[in-house]
C-alpha cells in the first residue's frame, strides 16, 4: 500500500466494511504484529489530528502557542486515542460541528475494528510460552526479531536515520548516483545495481514511483515502528 492509498484509507475509512478494513489491517501490520497494530492506531489518530488543528488555525482566534500547547499535549497522551470524541471536545467550540462529527463517524468506524485485532494480537502472544512460563513481550519480540531485512527497508532505515540526507550534501555523492549506490552497498551489504534504482526516486523526491521506498507505507511504518520502539526520536517532517 503507497502513502496516497493509506491516507485515501485514512480518508474514507467509514465508507468501506468492516471486512474491508480487517483486510487492509491485516495487510499494514504483517499479519498483526502488536507493535504495528499500536503504531497504527497512533498514526490514524495523529493524521487527522493534523486535520483538526488546521481547522482550529483557519477559523479561531486562539493564540498559536495555545494551539500548539494543547495539540502536543494530545498527542503525547495515550489516553486520547482510545477515546477520540472527547479529545475533539478539546477543539469543538473553535471548528464547525459538522467537521467534527465527520472525525468522530471515521473513529467509530475504524476503532472498533482494530480493537477486536489488537484483542486478537494480545491473545496469540499470550498463547506463546516456554515450557508452562509464559514470555514477557518485550523478551517474545526479541525472540522473534528478524535480521534478514530486505534491501528497501534498509534504505529506509537510512533515510529515516539521516544517513542519505547527510550523504548527499557530501562529495562526490552530491553530484553522482552512482557513487552514492555504491558506497551504501558497502554499508548495507548489498548490491549497487540493487541499491541505486531505489535512489533514484528518493532522491529526485519521486513518491508516484514505485520503486521509491517511501512510497510502501507498510514499510516505512514498520521502519518508524522499530525506531520509536528503541528510543530513536524520528525528525518530524
Amino acid at each position: 500500500m503507497t502513502n496516497t492509498e493509506l491516507i485515501e484509507f485514512y480518508e474514507n475509512v467509514e465508507k468501506v466494511t468492516p471486512f474491508t478494513i480487517t483486510r487492509t489491517v491485516y495487510d499494514l501490520t504483517n499479519d498483526l504484529d502488536i507493535n504495528l497494530l499500536r503504531f497504527l492506531r497512533r498514526d490514524f489518530f495523529h493524521y487527522h489530528l493534523l486535520k483538526i488543528k488546521a481547522e482550529v488555525y483557519r477559523h479561531s482566534d486562539v493564540e498559536n502557542k495555545d494551539i500548539e500547547y494543547v495539540f502536543n499535549t494530545i498527542l503525547n497522551d495515550d489516553y486520547h486515542m482510545y477515546d477520540m470524541e472527547h479529545t475533539i471536545d478539546f477543539f469543538c467550540e473553535y471548528i464547525n460541528v459538522s467537521f467534527t462529527d465527520v472525525l468522530i463517524d471515521k473513529t467509530n468506524a475504524f476503532f472498533p475494528v482494530l480493537n477486536v485485532l489488537i484483542d486478537i494480537a494480545y491473545s496469540k502472544l499470550e498463547k506463546n510460552q516456554v515450557g508452562d512460563k509464559k514470555l514477557p513481550l518485550e523478551v517474545y519480540d526479541e525472540l522473534i526479531e528478524d535480521y534478514n531485512i530486505p534491501i528497501v527497508k534498509r534504505i529506509i532505515y537510512l533515510e529515516k536515520l539521516g544517513v542519505i540526507d547527510f550523504l548527499k550534501k557530501q562529495t562526490p555523492f552530491n553530484t553522482s548516483i552512482n557513487s552514492m549506490a555504491n558506497i551504501l552497498g558497502h554499508i548495507i551489504d548489498a548490491k549497487p545495481s540493487s541499491i541505486q534504482p531505489l535512489l533514484n526516486p528518493l532522491l529526485g523526491n519521486d513518491l508516484d514511483n514505485k520503486n521509491n521506498p517511501l512510497n510502501s507505507a507498510k514499510n516505512v511504518m514498520a521502519v518508524e515502528n522499530y525506531l520509536l520502539k528503541i528510543g530513536y526520536s524520528l525528525k518530524k517532517t
